[in-house]
């Protein structure tokens, strides 16, 4: 795992990321120098703003990429499933390269590097994928963990390890006084107890050890720890793990303490201040942008059915304080949902009058979910930490909901906040840009990933 930008990649995806960048912008070139009679690549990309130019068509073909799910999904198993989604990303890139050439011809590659570059291109990204999928998949080897203890924390980290293939690492099995030696646990055995650590190690050989006792107090083999340590033996909290595996916080590793001799979960002024700026100058230019797109929306909801076209609702916002969301009526007096909401639940555009909400400084792009004051009262007796959710502006987007967490049940929403802390957490410019970009990912091409996420948004909301 490679932690880029606040999120935790797996080192697979950010390879093949960084290898494909390389080889896209070298076929480019070479088409450039085949092409191109008198092409000068010193002069090129140095004097002709010829690296801003292959900048914005490389990254709109990764882009591409990525929302095709081919860095989530990098095994082929269809060269023609392949093929078909590489062309649709080129087409995408041509697109991209007409609309900008009535915006500025300076930033457009000359026409044969962009032909040439393309066809090049798709004909690499065939052959690189296929190699990288069948040979190379296998040289970036597993790491071996062993994990001492088998609370919670680790029983949700394994299951992540077994869905997840992707991710490079193997569980060598467990260490615990609770359980007898040679039961399984999600698949994996028992190895032994923990005064037995240092014979484990040596007949299993781990990289790592993953700590994950309920009760630290209960003792833990210090002395054998230490040792194994400075041999090199990489020792880890299962806290620590489970945030990178599955991008959440782990409350149950939370002890008070660390809230009060540590600032795990205090927000970072700076960083609020920043986000601020940001979201309200973006929300302001889609206000301006979506404002025809709403008013012809708003004259078919009040055509259509009767009611207002507003159906507002109060939440609670930043530091606890409620605010009325603004969001377009959906639904009929009767609850039943109108052709019309329908279709705005279709492209989630029922929510563009939360823009207003953002100009006004009461709601962010991205954030936790705004919740309804009832539900944030009884959820804040019932979860510990709940109210640090209200820490940040609630958000049109954010972290938990691209995963899918909702009020479904207790389960679902100790998840959701535990997707929120880590938000909270590491609150950056970048981490924002992340999950913008899986939202749209989601809305505009309905990806599986997000459509559980997005439709229960939608029931959520109404």
């Amino acid at each position: 795992m490679i932690r880029f930008f606040r999120v935790f990649l797996a080192a697979r995806s950010v390879v093949l990321f960084t290898s494909e960048f390389l080889l896209i912008s070298t076929c480019f070139l070479l088409a450039g120098s085949i092409l191109i009679e008198g092409f000068d690549l010193t002069l090129f990309l140095l004097y002709e703003q010829g690296l801003l130019r292959l900048a914005i068509v490389v990254l709109a073909i990764q882009l591409g990429l990525y929302f095709q799910d081919l860095y989530t999904q990098m095994r082929v198993r269809s060269r023609f499933a392949l093929i078909q989604k590489l062309c649709r990303v080129m087409g995408i890139a041509f697109l991209l390269q007409g609309l900008l050439a009535y915006l500025n011809r300076m930033l457009v590659l000359p026409s044969l590097m962009m032909i040439g570059g393309a066809a090049l291109s798709l004909c690499m990204l065939v052959v690189w994928r296929l190699i990288y999928s069948s040979v190379l998949w296998e040289g970036f080897g597993t790491e071996r963990i062993l994990f001492l203890g088998t609370n919670t924390a680790v029983e949700q980290i394994v299951r992540m390890i077994s869905e997840r293939t992707d991710l490079g690492i193997s569980v060598v099995g467990y260490v615990d006084d609770n359980r007898p030696a040679g039961s399984l646990l999600e698949g994996f055995p028992v190895l032994g107890p923990a005064r037995c650590l240092l014979q484990i190690v040596a007949q299993t050989k781990p990289q790592r050890i993953v700590i994950g006792v309920t009760d630290w107090r209960e003792g833990l083999p210090v002395d054998a720890l230490l040792e194994l340590r400075l041999t090199g033996v990489g020792i880890e909290s299962a806290g620590g793990l489970y945030e990178a595996l599955c991008g959440r916080f782990c409350l149950s590793e939370l002890r008070p303490s660390e809230l009060i001799f540590s600032n795990v979960l205090s927000v970072r002024p700076g960083s609020l201040a920043l986000q601020s700026i940001y979201t309200n100058l973006i929300g302001l230019a889609g206000l301006v942008l979506a404002a025809p797109m709403m008013l012809l929306i708003a004259a078919a909801i009040k055509l259509s059915s009767c009611g207002p076209v507003m159906a507002p609702q109060q939440r609670v916002g930043f530091n606890g304080i409620p605010f009325t969301l603004l969001r377009f009526r959906v639904s009929r007096a009767d609850g039943t949902r109108t052709a019309v909401g329908r279709w705005l639940e279709r492209w989630h555009l029922y929510a563009l009058p939360q823009l207003l909400n953002v100009v006004r400084g009461e709601m962010a792009l991205v954030g936790p979910r705004p919740e309804r004051p009832e539900f944030a009262q009884v959820l804040s007796s019932v979860l510990p930490y709940y109210a640090q959710r209200h820490s940040v502006k609630p958000g049109m987007m954010g972290w938990s909901q691209i995963h899918g967490q909702y009020l479904d049940s207790v389960r679902d929403t100790m998840a959701g906040l535990e997707y929120d802390l880590y938000y909270i957490k590491n609150i950056s410019i970048f981490l924002d840009i992340y999950i913008i970009l899986r939202t749209l990912k989601a809305v505009f091409l309905s990806r599986d990933e997000a459509r559980p996420s997005l439709r229960n948004a939608t029931a959520s909301a109404s």
